[in-house]
């Protein structure tokens, strides 16, 4: 048996998930979908505006939060990313018969109960410092708003969660084998790769799908309204 054949192969294939948000707020805490728990709360990050409340709402309509990859959002009190990523896997493939001299390998890769994973979730939100001591019934107004916009971007987290443990369920429950030959056995052995590498991109990108759909539902229902930020208790 020839080196390569002996090594062991390992595939970890990353897709970035995008699950932003406008300046929306949840009447109530949100959930994640179907059976499963969220459970990621990603790394919460403050965009400090300092000035009245009036100049703070110019500000998040002209530019927005800043995304944790950088992009302004004009509109956007907060946004979500979350990346996902296939946990890789570890195999040594299984020499098969082959026809007109071609080599050919397979593998049965396990039903991996965590085959995709959040590798990161971040969080950004734009927070109004007023320059001055305000109103009593100012301050409630901005913890209220800061408490919409945290739940609504916990909502766009478990969103990440569901789909990924969606995911999980649907790999559990299928078989996976793969099998390729090729005039070379390093020509097989990359043709395996490939097609494993190929199946982990589009499992990815449907979670991706499912995320940005489950999105714009969530946008289009109650829950998902543009939030009010009413400075006239802060004058």
């Amino acid at each position: 048996m020839s080196s390569t054949l002996r090594k062991l192969l390992c595939f970890t294939i990353f897709a970035l998930l995008l699950a932003g948000c406008a300046s929306r707020g949840a009447s109530r805490a949100p959930r994640a979908p179907g059976d499963a728990k969220g459970t990621s709360r990603g790394d919460v990050n403050y965009d400090k505006f300092t000035g009245s409340c009036e100049a703070w709402q110019s500000y998040v309509a002209r530019k927005g939060v800043q995304d944790c990859n950088g992009r302004l959002h004009p509109g956007w009190i907060g946004a979500t990313r979350c990346a996902v990523s296939s946990t890789g896997y570890n195999f040594t493939p299984k020499r098969e018969s082959g026809i007109l001299g071609r080599t050919c390998f397979s593998v049965k890769l396990p039903r991996n109960a965590n085959q995709f994973q959040v590798a990161s979730a971040c969080v950004r939100i734009v927070d109004w410092v007023p320059p001055s001591a305000i109103p009593a019934s100012c301050t409630a107004n901005r913890t209220g708003w800061l408490d919409q916009v945290l739940r609504h971007e916990q909502y766009h987290l478990n969103q990440c969660d569901s789909e990924v443990w969606k995911a999980n369920q649907r790999w559990v429950s299928e078989t996976h084998k793969f099998s390729a030959c090729g005039f070379t056995e390093s020509g097989a052995l990359d043709e395996l790769t490939e097609k494993i590498s190929d199946t982990l991109t589009r499992e990815t990108r449907r979670i991706m799908d499912n995320i940005d759909r489950e999105s714009d539902r969530f946008h289009a229902g109650a829950d998902g309204q543009p939030l009010n930020t009413n400075c006239g208790a802060c004058r």
